[in-house]
């Protein structure tokens, strides 16, 4: 599937640039899935078409204000997210803080408790040892192996993190951030995460249980070259 996906984006740049409303249509919808995603898998009641509406400032009834708030807040962290690509900075302490303050954490200190994180069953470090393992993490995300299965190296830097779980608030949505961070980094696409809120969690729980990263791999791997796939279509005038 790799090899598809790296025929697909030699498709995609000899068809480059696109015209301006093609580029505007596709921005429009990969920023509407990023929104919907990270909003579905948080628990948010909202649908596709709801999190449109709020996205170009219609209010919804059905959506609280939270959600309201939070449309806002992850179009401005997806745009981050592409701002600090184009910059190329690593993975690190730095990148961590940026975002985990977009997503709704603490951007100075980290969690001065241990919480059993019941949709995971699953208890992350003590507070005391996060810093080194936030160090630990920079140091795996930043590695590089000629041979290395980006979707491999995306999914594990969002559950390598996500099992730190270093701030009180937002680690879900900054795992997130950091995974689709890192395939921006490779040059390819956002992924979309189809899954339910349930079976995105037991992804998760999987690793928790066995370290294994390999079904969220192959989650991202098939997302990415159906969008792949999707903008050639918009693409073929």
């Amino acid at each position: 599937m790799i090899r598809e996906i790296r025929k697909k984006l030699v498709v995609l740049s000899n068809r480059s640039p696109f015209p301006q409303t093609v580029k505007d249509y596709i921005d429009h919808l990969e920023k509407l899935d990023w929104i919907y995603m990270n909003l579905k898998l948080d628990g948010s009641p909202l649908t596709r078409d709801e999190c449109e509406k709020i996205l170009i400032g219609e209010p919804v009834m059905n959506g609280s204000i939270m959600d309201h708030v939070m449309v806002q807040k992850l179009d401005e962290l997806r745009s981050q997210l592409y701002d600090l690509s184009d910059r190329g900075i690593d993975v690190g302490p730095e990148l961590i803080r940026i975002i985990a303050a977009e997503a709704g954490g603490e951007s100075s200190e980290f969690r001065k408790s241990t919480p059993q994180i019941v949709e995971y069953g699953y208890t992350p470090v003590l507070p005391s040892e996060i810093p080194s393992a936030i160090k630990r993490f920079a140091v795996y995300s930043n590695e590089t192996d000629e041979f290395e299965n980006p979707f491999e190296k995306a999914a594990g830097i969002h559950n390598r993190y996500l099992a730190i779980y270093p701030y009180k608030d937002g680690n879900q949505i900054t795992a997130r951030a950091l995974m689709e961070y890192y395939l921006l980094l490779k040059g390819l696409p956002m992924a979309y995460i189809g899954d339910s809120e349930m079976e995105y969690n037991s992804m998760f729980a999987e690793f928790c249980r066995t370290g294994e990263s390999k079904p969220l791999a192959e989650h991202l791997e098939k997302a990415v070259l159906d969008r792949l796939e999707l903008m050639i279509q918009l693409t073929g005038y």
